[in-house]
């Protein structure tokens, strides 16, 4: 939403599940309501001015810092104990590396977990590969969640973003509930970093999950990835 031509007076909507989450986490302690945000039904409306000059202030101060540090110093540690040295310290020795990018980053830098996995075997088809008038599997790990619209974002085994739109609502909260079925508190299979495989039909750039015809050969409509073997076999829950 833009209330003026000039870049101090845009408004930028914050809607999105994740888009919300970084505001809160990263700038709304430092803004002030109604000056530089105020709430709407679906999230914030922020001003780009007050983003801009904060960020660029955050940048500024950053730069400060490191001029002024003492780099002598800071090169004599990094001699002392080697990047991979220290990475094996804080992380441990048997790290699932790709698994540690994404927890990081929230994206893979060297392999997607699924790389290891022959995907033929669990009939898991390339999003980009695969056309609109069949039903296909695709696999990939969740990247976030826009709860009003019933879509999840996921990073798939070819790198693609994919929207999985559920069009039955019940389904959608069924997956994304935090509670089994006594009660008990679980994660939700839409929690970003879960790994899924799931059944539907491709309708451009969107994936509709469904569930397929008794006489496919696509047994279950969404799987959950528990575990993936050093080996490429992969342990997974067919029921929430």
């Amino acid at each position: 939403m833009q209330t003026g031509k000039g870049d101090s007076t845009k408004w930028l909507e914050i809607i999105e599940d994740d888009e919300i989450e970084f505001f809160e986490n990263n700038f709304k302690d430092n803004f002030e309501e109604e000056k530089h945000y105020i709430q709407v039904e679906d999230g914030y409306s922020v001003k780009y001015g007050s983003l801009k000059t904060y960020c660029d202030k955050t940048i500024e101060n950053l730069i400060n810092k490191i001029k002024n540090s003492n780099l002598d110093n800071m090169k004599e540690k990094m001699k002392e104990k080697s990047y991979n040295g220290m990475f094996n310290k804080l992380c441990g020795h048997n790290i699932d590396y790709s698994r540690w990018e994404f927890d990081s980053l929230v994206t893979y830098l060297n392999s997607h977990e699924l790389e290891k996995v022959n995907l033929k075997t669990y009939n898991i088809e390339n999003f980009n590969a695969i056309n609109d008038s069949e039903i296909y599997r695709i696999a990939g790990t969740v990247l976030g969640i826009n709860k009003n619209k019933h879509l999840i974002y996921l990073l798939t085994t070819d790198y693609s973003v994919v929207n999985v739109k559920f069009y039955n609502k019940n389904t959608f909260l069924h997956y994304n509930s935090s509670l089994d079925a006594n009660n008990n508190k679980v994660d939700s299979w839409f929690k970003r970093g879960t790994i899924l495989m799931i059944t539907g039909r491709r309708n451009n750039d969107l994936f509709s999950a469904c569930k397929p015809f008794k006489s496919n050969h696509l047994s279950h409509f969404i799987i959950k990835v528990s575990k993936i073997n050093n080996s490429g076999e992969i342990q997974t829950e067919t029921e929430k």
